[in-house]
């Protein structure tokens, strides 16, 4: 039922951003830029909301990060998605169904298969990239303890920490929220992890001291 219920969720909510892009592309951004650089604008916008409503999703949900899971949720939303595109090019567009499926043909068609093909796998990458801490409770699902831990009220860095752990790791990587330098040099305080077996890290900031016990 998780995956269930997360494929709609997941579904309304990058739907309800479509719908906001989708009259700007073709009212202001085709007119002034063409449709090719119209497509290729909202389907970053669209990527961006695939990825944050993924990640919220599957945290708020609780859904294992197994392909079985992922992917179902993926489909599901995919199964909302599909009528509704084609009920808008209906109804809104004023295409035919014939026309609507002759319009896949062309060159800027290209990118809404692509994008239906990264709405249906994304909550699989982003669930198996995000950066989270999760265990196993006693019924074998997965929990994720940043849901009740690690919020740290009044820390200089707790925005930026909130941001990291929403973030897919390719972002992180590209420097997106870097950690901060230090902690205690801001006011703040270090909450440390066990990133090696000899090595703490702080999840605010860079610093790694030694372990002493």
């Amino acid at each position: 039922m998780r995956p269930l219920k997360a494929g709609v969720v997941y579904f309304l909510l990058v739907f309800a951003v479509g719908w906001v892009s989708g009259p700007i592309r073709e009212f202001w951004a085709v007119p002034y830029f063409g449709r090719m650089a119209a497509m290729l604008s909202e389907a970053v916008i669209i990527l961006i909301a695939m990825i944050v409503a993924a990640r919220w999703v599957i945290r708020r949900f609780r859904v294992p990060r197994t392909l079985p899971a992922t992917i179902s949720m993926g489909l599901v939303a995919l199964g909302l998605l599909l009528p509704a595109e084609i009920a808008g090019a209906l109804w809104l567009r004023r295409l035919s169904f014939q026309e609507y499926v002759a319009s896949f043909a062309t060159a800027s068609s290209v990118i809404s298969l692509i994008m239906f093909l990264l709405f249906v796998v994304m909550p699989t990458l982003v669930g198996r990239l995000t950066a989270a801490v999760w265990q196993h409770n006693d019924s074998g699902e997965v929990e994720d303890l940043w849901e009740t831990d690690y919020w740290d009220a009044g820390h200089p860095y707790r925005y930026r920490l909130w941001i990291r752990r929403r973030l897919p790791w390719w972002l992180i990587n590209l420097g997106v929220a870097d950690k901060g330098r230090d902690c205690e040099a801001v006011g703040g305080w270090h909450r440390w992890y066990k990133s090696t077996e000899e090595i703490d890290g702080c999840y605010h900031c860079g610093v790694k001291p030694s372990r002493i016990s």
